[in-house]
């Protein structure tokens, strides 16, 4: 079960932080696509979370290289 703050408000909130270190979950990571999810309102809180941080690591399990996810959080 996965659990994530989405919406406007979140989004808000995100981009008043500055952090040192962004790790991301992504659930695929495609070399011509780059990272993906499949919620929309996913990928605009990560997409603001990756420009609130100075360095964000992906973090990545084997079986989700290579996959594609219907929405863009950063392109490859």
């Amino acid at each position: 079960v996965s659990r994530v703050a989405v919406g406007a408000a979140t989004v808000d909130a995100v981009r008043a932080i500055r952090a040192d270190l962004y790790f991301l979950g992504v659930n695929g990571l495609h070399h011509e696509l780059g990272i993906l999810t499949h919620d929309l309102e996913e990928a605009h809180v990560k997409r603001a979370m990756i420009e609130s941080a100075a360095d964000t690591i992906a973090l990545v399990s084997s079986e989700k290289l290579g996959t594609a996810s219907r929405y863009v959080v950063a392109p490859a």
